[in-house]
Parts: structure tokens; C-alpha cells; sequence
């Protein structure tokens, strides 16, 4: 999936895993007094079932590195839910990393590379009574303590909801990050074409963040992959369909998978010149 063969990462609506010199991890997105993750040892693995001490917790994503990670999130006594990061440590899932996070959100995806780590969510946002009036996007990066909120370039105040759902780190410190804004005018009745969510493409270079514009007809983002240097990303196109497109400067190229007109694409991955596996 990646430029170089540091890590892979493989995820799926359900189940995720990630491989690292023969270990590999996998977390369910399921809910349990404790999250549930397995490993398991060189080719002919057999998996065994470890406990993530995150009470509670719905896993999302993991990712593996110099350092490998899990996210997710947890439902709080009060009905809301919270973000949650784990990390492997010494044979074992460490607690609950969440220094730096929001108080109410959810982790939604991870990645590694050359020792950075990332990862992205939602921030819930409520009124001074507790109500949750809103969503925005959390891009937040480790510094082997404390996780860091960035500062993105997109509108979220109250009438524009934002979220980032898939992170891809790469070996050089570029980020791409992928997700989902929604725009809600104050008109009770307001036309369905300016409230439909659009597809949301950020790109950090080490110093900056730039957001790319997605093709209109593109929703829901599901997935994003940067693979030999090509970003991807696999979305809804409406209600009824879906896509991948790729990036070519500015300008994003669909591509049509034969014989699956009513796919829809919920991961990508690829290695190298191997190519996109959908």
C-alpha cells in the first residue's frame, strides 16, 4: 500500500490488520467491557486473542510502524463518547493515550511512518446545557507524550460539520488526510443540493495544510491510499453508487471497475507498482 516496504496496513469495514517483521495485530470494531485485539507470529499464523484495556471501546483503526498503534473510541457514562488511542509496548496494549485529545469525540484512523504518528476524528461539540450541536475535524499528531491538534483549513463553525475518517503518513512527514463536511443553513427547509456532505481531501507538506477540491459528485469519502507516489481515494457518489478516483495535480481522474457497476469501495491498498486493490 505504501512507496516503501517500512509497513503495511490493511483495513476493513470490520476487521483491521497490520504487519510488522512477522507480528501481526488485529483489532475488531465491536463493543466489549475490553476491546479485543489478536496476534499472531510469521507466515503460518495462528491468531491469539489479547485484551486492549480501553473499557468499553469500539477499535477502529491500527497501524503499525516503528511503534504501533490502535484507535477508536468509548461511550461515556453520560451517553456521549470519547477518543481513544492505544499503543503496543513491550508485548502488551498500553491504557488510554489521550492526552491532547477532545473530551467527547472518537479516533477514526491512524498511520505511522519514519516515527511520526497520526491520527484523525471528530471532535463533538456541545451547547453550554450538554447538547451536541455539532462535529469537527480532528487531525492530531504524537510527540511521544501528548498528542497535538492541528489547525486545519476548513470552515467549522456551527453551521458546517466536518470530519476526517483516514490518514496516510508518509516515510518524507507529507500527510494526507481524507473525510466528510456537511453544510446545515439555518432554512428549515433548505435546498437538498447546497446541504449534501461533500468529500474533504487535506494535504499537509511538513509546514502547511492545503485542501484539495473532490469532484462534486463525491459524498461520503470511505477510503484515502498514497500508493508509489499516486493518491486514491474510494467514495459514494450519491446515493446509489460509488468510485476511486486518483489525484493528478490538481485534477482527480475516476476509475471504472469492470463488472461492479453497484461496488462500493470501502478500503484500498497496494504495494509499490503492484497497484490498487479495491
Amino acid at each position: 500500500m505504501r512507496p516503501t516496504n517500512e509497513r503495511r496496513r490493511f483495513r476493513r469495514p470490520l476487521v483491521l490488520a497490520a504487519a510488522l517483521l512477522g507480528l501481526v495485530s488485529l483489532t475488531a470494531n465491536i463493543t466489549s467491557k475490553q476491546a479485543i485485539a489478536a496476534q499472531g507470529h510469521g507466515p503460518k499464523s495462528v491468531w491469539e486473542r489479547t485484551k486492549v484495556p480501553l473499557p468499553d471501546a469500539i477499535l477502529a483503526d491500527v497501524a503499525t510502524g516503528k511503534t504501533t498503534w490502535s484507535v477508536g473510541y468509548a461511550w461515556t457514562s453520560d451517553g456521549d463518547f470519547a477518543p481513544q488511542a492505544s499503543q503496543w509496548v513491550d508485548g502488551a496494549w498500553t491504557g488510554n493515550k489521550s492526552a491532547g485529545l477532545p473530551t467527547f469525540g472518537r479516533l477514526d484512523g491512524v498511520d505511522t511512518a519514519s516515527g511520526r504518528v497520526w491520527a484523525v476524528g471528530t471532535e463533538n461539540v456541545h451547547d453550554t446545557d450538554g447538547n451536541l450541536v455539532g462535529f469537527r475535524a480532528l487531525a492530531n499528531r504524537w510527540d511521544g507524550k501528548a498528542w497535538h491538534r492541528e489547525v486545519l483549513p476548513l470552515n467549522q463553525d456551527a453551521q458546517n460539520w466536518a470530519t476526517l475518517n483516514r490518514v496516510d503518513v508518509l516515510p518524507d512527514g507529507q500527510v494526507w488526510a481524507a473525510g466528510t463536511q456537511t453544510h446545515l443553513p439555518d432554512n428549515p427547509e433548505p435546498d437538498p443540493e447546497l446541504t449534501k456532505p461533500s468529500g474533504v481531501v487535506l494535504h499537509f507538506d511538513g509546514t502547511r495544510w492545503k485542501r484539495f477540491d473532490v469532484p462534486k459528485e463525491v459524498s461520503y469519502l470511505t477510503d484515502l491510499a498514497v500508493i508509489d507516489g499516486q493518491v486514491w481515494i474510494a467514495a459514494e457518489s450519491g446515493f446509489d453508487s460509488a468510485g476511486v478516483w486518483s489525484l493528478h495535480g490538481n485534477t482527480w481522474k475516476r476509475t471504472t471497475i469492470p463488472h461492479r457497476p453497484d461496488l462500493f469501495v470501502q478500503s484500498l491498498a497496494g504495494e509499490g507498482k503492484e497497484g490498487l486493490d479495491p
